[in-house]
């Protein structure tokens, strides 16, 4: 099953197909959370950007953000799928639904290697992906709902649902030209035919597994601030709900 997150730390998740612009904006979240605690540090005349959160830990500000991304080129079996997805007769292509429990191994990793002990000790986990993305090797509902249900025999009891994903969308033809310009070499899940088919996918994702904290977000636009903002008026709130203030005696 899906866990929701028991732990003081805050779980957040960034997905779309690529070339959405789901990396720029996680990059640009941590640093406008990094500069709200700097500025309210300084604000409170505290050194160092030292903030307490509800669980009385206290940490320094540089260290309070965790990012993460899957598959992790890093982790063995991620590497085995970056391998695969760029042989023409992969088992991406010969069994994309049997391809899906690889991802669910290396989230099983990086679930217990990286991001329970981060959100354990109170830090805030930013994700390039999460097992959302299941979706890039779905035709519909029944796809969406067996895959889920593989993943949720391979992670366990290790399957902690974020506290927010963000998925942004964006039309196939900007998609692909923000991957060309930044010199990609496209893959299997990179033609226009299967962004358009994984846009509509992490919709019906949205419909079956509603109340799971998903939002979307328009990121067509050049300006990646717009996308910003809103993802910013939303994680907001969440980061106050889930403690993460400023406490004077911090500083002592």
């Amino acid at each position: 099953m899906m866990i929701p997150n028991p732990y003081p730390g805050l779980f957040v998740v960034f997905e779309g197909c690529d070339g959405s612009g789901k990396s720029t904006i996680r990059e640009m979240v941590e640093v406008a959370i990094l500069r709200d605690f700097a500025i309210k540090s300084r604000d409170m005349g505290l050194s160092g950007n030292i903030i307490s959160l509800n669980t009385t830990r206290r940490l320094n500000a540089q260290d309070i953000i965790v990012l993460v991304k899957e598959p992790g080129k890093d982790r063995p079996i991620g590497a085995k799928i970056y391998e695969e997805l760029f042989k023409p007769e992969g088992l991406h292509k010969t069994d994309p639904v049997g391809f899906q429990s690889w991802y669910a191994l290396d989230s099983k990793q990086n679930l217990r290697e990286n991001i329970i002990p981060a959100i354990k000790a109170s830090k805030i986990v930013l994700a390039d992906r999460f097992r959302h993305s299941l979706v890039l090797s779905a035709k519909n509902q029944e796809d969406i709902e067996r895959l889920m249900a593989t993943n949720q025999i391979i992670i366990g009891e290790d399957f902690i649902w974020p506290d927010a994903t963000f998925i942004f969308e964006v039309d196939a033809e900007k998609a692909i030209k923000r991957l060309k310009k930044k010199g990609i070499t496209l893959d299997e899940f990179e033609r226009e035919d299967h962004i358009n088919r994984t846009v509509g996918m992490y919709r019906l994702l949205g419909d079956v597994y509603i109340n799971k904290g998903i939002v979307y977000v328009d990121n067509s636009e050049d300006d990646p601030s717009i996308a910003l903002d809103k993802v910013m008026s939303i994680l907001g709130p969440i980061l106050s709900k889930r403690g993460f203030i400023f406490d004077p005696r911090a500083a002592t």
